[in-house]
């Protein structure tokens, strides 16, 4: 990670701005700035020539390990095979600023205050992790930060997260296999894959209501009428174990994931 406190730039590689890629200027006074990508106001020795601020949470990892490490608890482990697909500052400051080490090691399970991400790479190759990374500066209707995450695990199961990085540590991942979610990752979750059938929201929150879950929010996402949907229930307390199996016995449900914070 960086040892640069809220400047645009790290690790030797202080010469542009993330955003316009103009060169910066550095001043002997700290003043208040805004961050050109998640608006909190810090202080700041540093601008570019445009007058772009961008604070260490927006181009460092620590979203970028929040993402992943939502992202690999929606498959069964172990993981086999992983592609990351940058776009925006993600994919102009992914190497060097640290992104990269914080996507692969919250794809291996690793927290973002985990002190064994910064040996990602090795730690990967060890357990036999296959990984890529590809910016993408094609696409640029995007959030400036953002991840795709295609998976692959040892039984030849495949997924596909996007997760956008908000600044501050927080996130939001919003597609899952091609399909617009939204969650935070903040509350326990349930995913539910199903196919878009009556009786199957009721099914879940009775399974729910019965072990006195209680929902904080609740969202279905599909595909088209009739086809994949994906059911995505947030709760303030912890999910009880067993919750999979139960709202396995529907058989329109074919997976269930329990992300807990």
């Amino acid at each position: 990670m960086n040892s640069f406190e809220n400047c645009c730039c790290c690790d030797g590689h202080a010469n542009n701005c993330v955003i316009c890629g103009k060169p910066l200027i550095y001043s002997t006074e700290t003043v208040m700035r805004e961050c050109a990508i998640c608006h909190r106001v810090l202080p700041s020795d540093a601008v570019c020539e445009d007058g772009h601020f961008v604070c260490d949470d927006c181009h460092a990892g620590g979203g970028a390990a929040v993402i992943a490490h939502l992202a690999h608890k929606l498959l069964a482990p172990p993981l086999r095979q992983v592609d990351f697909t940058l776009y925006g500052s993600f994919a102009k400051t992914y190497h060097g600023h640290g992104t990269d080490r914080a996507l692969l090691g919250g794809i291996l399970g690793f927290t973002p205050d985990d002190l064994c991400i910064r040996d990602s790479f090795r730690i990967a190759n060890e357990r036999g992790l296959t990984f890529s990374f590809t910016p993408n500066e094609v696409e640029t209707d995007l959030h400036p930060n953002t991840v795709d995450i295609r998976m692959e695990n040892a039984a030849g199961q495949v997924m596909t997260v996007r997760g956008e990085s908000l600044g501050g540590g927080k996130v939001r991942i919003v597609g899952i296999n091609g399909v617009h979610v939204d969650f935070s990752g903040e509350y326990a979750a349930v995913i539910a894959i199903h196919q878009d059938k009556p009786g199957v929201v009721a099914h879940i929150t009775r399974v729910l209501s019965d072990h006195n879950v209680n929902i904080a929010f609740m969202r279905l996402f599909r595909e088209g009428r009739g086809d994949t949907a994906y059911s995505i229930i947030e709760s303030d307390g912890t999910l009880p174990e067993g919750i999979p199996a139960l709202l396995r016995t529907n058989p329109h449900i074919r997976d269930v994931m329990i992300v807990q914070p």
